[in-house]
């Protein structure tokens, strides 16, 4: 699950068109892992510090990088 900092209260709404649907409420500099619904969701409310770039695709610890591939 990705960080997030909160920058201002957030209520993640789990079932949105439903009357018995759960909150999720983050206070004001909260920072923990959140799932990713609820990371999309605030980032386009404005609510986190800043989005976390998603994992990127990494080299191999043992690749030879000054050898061109083959």
């Amino acid at each position: 699950m990705p960080q997030a900092k909160f920058t201002k209260d957030f209520d993640y709404r789990v079932k949105p068109n439903s009357a018995s649907g759960s909150i999720v409420a983050y206070k004001k500099g909260m920072s923990l892992s959140i799932p990713q619904a609820h990371l999309d969701a605030a980032t386009e409310a404005g609510a986190i510090e800043s989005a976390p770039a998603k994992a990127a695709a990494k080299e191999p610890a043992n690749a030879d990088l000054s050898r061109p591939a083959s």
